[in-house]
């Protein structure tokens, strides 16, 4: 019925007819979101637009999930126990705690689970990536809170890093927690979210 606005919406090359899957995806959740209230100009007319719409719909419907969802990019990775830690440090409310799968991550095209060692962890698709902390960027009433967010992310692996003496030292333990805290300290730092002391 809405081919046409997806296919529209999704073409990389205005006219190229080079589709990404993710923006396909997404157009068929915004679709889905929506329910009888869809029609197709909510889909824009590039993928940017397409997502920067989704964004805004996600602001002025659920704003609460939209924080937690930036939050989570926040970490470029995240995990259950990352997301319960957020939760109880209250940089995410609304969401209760081990709910992160149910409420924010099923069935979503935007995110992409990995297992290594035991563990299942998350990171959102690339372009749902930059079209949050854009959006988090162009609002700068919401960075001074990010930058919050990004020093409990940066506690949290620190606390997962510790070790008290060498003897303790767990490389598959404790060597994750110092490069994903490294990781989102560049990250952050490069794009300006984080200010160096001194």
């Amino acid at each position: 019925k809405y081919e046409e606005a997806i296919l529209d919406a999704a073409d990389e090359q205005e006219g190229g007819g080079t589709y990404l899957p993710y923006y396909l995806r997404l157009a068929g959740e915004m679709i889905y979101e929506q329910g009888v209230r869809f029609v197709p100009e909510m889909l824009g007319r590039s993928p940017v637009e397409m997502q920067q719409r989704f964004v805004k719909y996600l602001r002025e419907r659920s704003p609460e999930k939209l924080r937690a969802m930036q939050t989570l990019a926040l970490a470029l990775f995240f995990d259950d126990d990352l997301f319960d830690y957020l939760v109880g440090a209250n940089h995410i409310r609304g969401i209760p705690v081990h709910c992160m799968v149910s409420e924010l991550l099923r069935d979503r095209s935007y995110v992409r689970q990995f297992e290594s060692g035991g563990r299942t962890s998350y990171r959102f698709h690339r372009h749902m990536q930059q079209s949050l902390l854009d959006d988090l960027d162009q609002h700068p009433q919401h960075l001074e809170t990010a930058r919050h967010a990004i020093e409990a992310i940066l506690q949290y692996y620190a606390t997962q890093g510790e070790f008290a003496r060498v003897a303790d030292f767990n490389p598959a333990q404790h060597l994750p927690a110092y490069e994903h805290g490294m990781d989102v300290l560049l990250t952050h730092a490069e794009a300006g979210r984080v200010i160096p002391v001194g």
